[in-house]
């Protein structure tokens, strides 16, 4: 899938009948960094698939998306 991470190889015990969701969160970046596409991983004059974001603003976001669609989390001053 274009513009999505692959998994390192490990290995999981799922023994449930259940169906089984991991979310990967990395809660320790520096908030005011701005994420962003380095220019060496674009072809020349090829523009940024997504546009830079603030690493608060991005977790935010992601709070927003997932848990907001379960009822147990509101992110403050969100639309």
């Amino acid at each position: 899938m274009s513009g999505s991470y692959i998994s390192n190889v490990h290995r999981v015990t799922h023994t449930s009948d259940a169906d089984r969701y991991t979310i990967v969160f990395n809660y320790n970046g520096n908030p005011d960094y701005v994420i962003k596409c380095i220019e060496s991983c674009r072809a020349q004059g090829e523009m940024e698939k997504y546009a830079p974001i603030k690493v608060e603003d991005y977790i935010k976001r992601k709070y927003q998306d997932v848990y907001a669609r379960a009822g147990v989390y509101q992110v403050a001053g969100a639309a």
